[in-house]
Formats: structure tokens, C-alpha cells, sequence
């Protein structure tokens, strides 16, 4: 049903709009504009935007990759559509979201069939695009040059959330304080519900519970690289490709900040951190797998 042509696009068309709204009439909440009627469109539409870059990808493999700039004038119109979900977002300053949309770009074209100096070229156009657009805004700068400061002196990156996210992980020890006997939430590192949900984690169960959530991410990884691998057709096997890195790119991004490895993004733990527009992505892109592993062909 979503691999029709004139369905996705609708679906797109929808996605593109409601960006367009946000800046417009969307509510503002710690600073950035996001939101509408309390729903964040951003997190849904990566479910539209993982639909259309698999159709676009299964076009793609049924042409001659001999020729990058052929392709790119022949699909020039799904390219410019592709890219411009992440520049909508942009106007939202959501540096975190769009790299997630480059990690899950990144995720579907390394399946293809193109050859690799031109996936490499395409990877270091992609990030190279992000790199600018992380210093427009003095915030950024600020945070990045926080961070950088953190592991020059301590090898841990900066910045106050960063440094209580760490203190309350070391706190944790191997079993954790016990459940409630958290010191970080009150008050020490702010939104810990949200993005620093894993420093909570554990900081009251320990390093023993942090790798169990840490082992069921490469377990999600695994098995949906293994189900992608057998499928017979393209485009199911792009979604599925798409929908685990949707996952673990997320999961990456938001361990790599609780523990200091890179700056704050804002991007919530899949699953884990509160969040009704997260969760409900998340619920749907699973949805899509369990209907891929029904309906699909499989190899034996």
C-alpha cells in the first residue's frame, strides 16, 4: 500500500506542509519552536521520510549506477524532496534531528548498488552540509566549544547537563543506589526524563542494567539487519533498513551525549526517554516491521 506512487507522495506533500506550519503557528517550549497542539512533527514525519527514500532507493537500483549525474537530472525532482524535509527543519534549529535524517539517508544508500567512491561522496556531501549549519547559531558554538574544553581537560565532554549526566552514571556504580534512590533528578541535571533518561537508569540500577539496554540495541540491530538481508524485494528491505537505523542512529546519539562523547543534541533514548510524539513514531515504525515480516517474501 505505501509503495504507490501517488499514496506516498500524498503522505509527503502532508509532511512537507506540516513543517512549513511550524514556524508558523507551532507552540515554543525552552526556547525552539517544534511543536503542534503539542505533537512534534518532526519525529513523525521520519516515518514519511524512511518511506520515500526506499521507494526512491528501489527506483535507483533498477538503473545504471555507471553514471552519478545522469541519475541525479533523471530523479533530480525526488532529491530535492528528499533533502528538503531535513532543510524545513532547519527553521526549527534541530541540529540533533537532522543528523538523524543524515544517518538514516546514510543507512539506505550504503545498501544500494551504487559504487563506493560515489556512496563516500554522497556520505561527505551529506555531513559536510551539517557542519556550517552547526555554527549559524551562537547556542551551538557555545555547546560545542563546551564540550571540546570538557575533553581537553578531563577527556569527558563539557557543559553542565553533560557533567551531571556523568556524575549521576558514576554514582550508579555496578548494581545501582536502588530504585527512587536517585541524587541526580532532583534538581541537579535537568530533563533527565527526557534525553538524560539513561543517567537516571543507571545511576539507580548500575552498569549491570545500562548494558542490558545497551545489549537489546545491538539485539534490535542484529535481527533487523539479518530480516532486511532475506527479503526478496527492494523497497520492504529499504524500510526495515531504514526503520532499525531510524532506532539505533537515535540510541547512538543519545548515549553518546549522557556519557560525554559528543555535544548536546536533544535527541531522546528510543523507547526509554518520555515523550508521546517519540514513542508514538517509534510504535508506528515498529507496526511496519511486524507487517514486513508477515507479508514479505523471504530467501530461504
Amino acid at each position: 500500500y505505501f509503495e504507490d506512487d501517488k499514496v506516498l507522495f500524498a503522505i509527503y506533500m502532508v509532511s512537507i506542509v506540516l513543517l512549513i506550519l511550524v514556524p508558523i503557528i507551532g507552540q515554543e517550549r525552552n526556547g525552539a519552536k517544534r511543536w503542534i497542539f503539542g505533537i512534534q512533527p518532526s519525529e513523525f514525519i521520519k516515518i514519511s521520510y524512511i518511506l520515500y527514500c526506499a521507494k526512491l532507493m528501489t527506483k535507483l537500483d533498477n538503473e545504471s549506477t555507471d553514471n552519478l549525474v545522469i541519475l541525479i537530472k533523471k530523479y533530480g525532482v525526488n532529491f530535492f524532496l528528499l533533502a528538503l524535509l531535513p532543510i524545513l527543519i532547519i527553521f526549527q534549529s534541530d541540529l540533533g534531528t537532522i543528523i538523524h535524517y543524515m544517518g538514516i539517508f546514510v543507512s539506505m544508500i550504503v545498501l544500494s548498488k551504487f559504487r563506493m567512491r560515489d556512496i563516500l561522496l554522497s556520505i561527505g556531501m551529506v555531513f559536510g552540509l551539517a557542519v556550517p549549519f552547526a555554527l549559524v547559531e551562537n547556542y551551538r558554538f557555545k555547546r560545542i566549544g563546551e564540550w571540546l574544553e570538557g575533553l581537553k581537560f578531563n577527556g569527558i565532554g563539557g557543559g553542565y547537563q553533560v557533567e551531571q549526566s556523568v556524575i549521576g552514571i558514576g554514582n550508579g556504580g555496578l548494581l545501582g543506589t536502588g530504585y527512587g534512590n536517585g541524587f541526580q533528578k532532583y534538581q541537579w541535571l535537568p530533563e533527565i526524563h527526557t534525553d538524560f533518561i539513561f543517567a537516571s537508569i543507571a545511576e539507580e540500577w548500575g552498569f549491570l542494567a545500562s548494558c542490558l539496554i545497551i545489549i537489546a540495541f545491538i539485539t534490535i540491530l542484529f535481527t533487523g539487519l539479518s530480516m532486511a538481508t532475506k527479503i526478496k524485494d527492494n523497497f520492504p528491505k529499504y524500510v526495515t533498513v531504514g526503520i532499525i537505523f531510524y532506532i539505533i542512529a537515535q540510541a547512538l546519539m543519545n548515549l553518546y551525549v549522557v556519557t560525554g562523547m559528543m555535544p548536546v543534541t536533544g535527541i531522546p533514548l528510543p523507547l526509554l526517554s518520555y515523550g508521546r510524539s517519540s514513542l508514538i513514531s517509534l510504535s508506528i515504525c515498529i507496526g511496519l516491521l511486524f507487517n514486513i515480516l508477515r507479508y514479505a517474501e523471504f530467501e530461504d
